[in-house]
């Protein structure tokens, strides 16, 4: 099952003002069914600063609000159709300098593991691979999810 980036932030409102979207508020409520279904899969494991980071990384460059993890974060507007599939390996190259401020190696193995085999699952915005590195570091960095060198 591929996940996509999910319901819009104001779809609810949106649509309930305006009766002439029943189609647009039906697949709404679908992504929303499917991104608590994917979502609860992943959310067996315990780091959720981790998963926060995840989150973020995936979404960062959406108008789609985070379906769990952190809230309210501003996105930029960018069609979901627009989506590619983000390799693997260049997830875990991110996450890794997260997990490398852990002192725990098992922990590390476990969290990279954990993200190895879900993220095949999941599909990005394609502007989000040119700097999607420096945008969540800077991110992580003033909430506190990441120390400071």
């Amino acid at each position: 099952m591929k996940l996509c980036c999910g319901a819009s932030r104001n779809s609810d409102d949106e649509t309930e003002d305006n009766p002439q979207k029943p189609k647009e508020k039906k697949l709404h409520n679908y992504k929303r069914e499917l991104i608590e279904e994917s979502w609860g899969k992943f959310m067996d494991y315990e780091d959720e600063n981790s998963l926060n980071v995840f989150i973020i990384l995936l979404q960062r460059k959406t108008n789609y609000m985070v379906p769990y993890g952190v809230e309210g974060i501003p996105y930029d507007e960018i069609a979901d159709d627009i989506l590619i599939q983000l390799h693997a390996s260049k997830l875990s190259s991110f996450i890794n300098l997260y997990v490398e401020s852990m002192d725990d190696k098992e922990r590390e193995k476990e969290i990279m593991t954990k993200m190895n085999d879900y993220v095949r699952f999941v599909r990005v915005p394609a502007t989000v691979l040119k700097d999607y590195k420096e945008c969540t570091i800077t991110y992580m960095y003033d909430n506190g999810m990441m120390p400071r060198e």
